[in-house]
C-alpha cells in the first residue's frame, strides 16, 4: 500500500474520530438536572406545595442526554395523582385552562382534552379562543406543520 494512501486513510480515520466526538455532545438536560428537579419535587410535596411539586416532577420526566433517565418512571408515578387532584380542583372552580395544564402535566390526557373542550366552549364567542387553548398544549411540539403554523409566535407562550 503506497505511503500516500496510508497517510490519507490515517487522516480520514482521525477526522472521523474527532467529528464523532463533537457530534456526541448534548445540549439538553442531563441526569444531574433531572435529579435536582426530582429532589425539588419531593421537597415541595413534603411541604404540601402540590402544584410546585407537580411541575417539578414534570421537569424530571422526559429526555436526558444519558441513555436512561432513572427518575422518569417514579416522577410520572408521583405526578399522576397530583395532576388528577389539582386538575379536578381547578375544573370545579371553572379554571379550565389551569385544569388542562395540570391534567396534562399529570399524564391524564383524556381529562386534559375535556378541560380544553370546556375552555373553548366557555369562550366560544372569542375567535382566538380555540387557537389560544390549542397552542398552550403539547401540540406545539408536534411535527405537524398545520399545528406549527397555527401556533405562531404571536400566540401566548405555554405556561408549563
Amino acid at each position: 500500500m503506497p505511503l500516500n494512501l496510508k497517510l490519507t486513510a490515517a487522516l480520514f480515520t482521525g477526522a472521523l474520530t474527532i467529528c464523532a466526538s463533537a457530534f456526541a455532545d448534548c445540549a439538553g438536560p442531563n441526569l444531574n438536572d433531572m435529579k435536582r428537579s426530582y429532589d425539588r419535587a419531593q421537597a415541595y410535596e413534603k411541604d404540601g406545595k402540590k402544584e410546585l411539586a407537580l411541575r417539578a416532577y414534570l421537569g424530571a420526566e422526559g429526555y436526558a442526554c444519558e441513555n436512561t433517565n432513572p427518575y422518569e418512571a417514579d416522577a410520572a408515578r408521583r405526578a399522576a395523582p397530583l395532576g388528577l387532584e389539582l386538575g379536578s380542583a381547578a375544573e370545579k372552580k371553572s379554571d379550565y385552562r389551569l385544569a388542562f395544564e395540570l391534567y396534562d402535566a399529570g399524564g391524564h390526557f383524556a381529562a386534559a382534552d375535556r378541560a380544553l373542550m370546556a375552555l373553548t366552549r366557555a369562550k366560544q364567542d372569542e375567535p382566538q379562543a380555540f387557537q389560544n387553548a390549542r397552542c398552550r398544549g403539547n401540540w406545539v411540539r408536534s411535527t405537524n406543520s398545520t399545528f406549527a403554523n397555527m401556533c405562531s409566535s404571536s400566540s401566548p407562550a405555554p405556561t408549563i
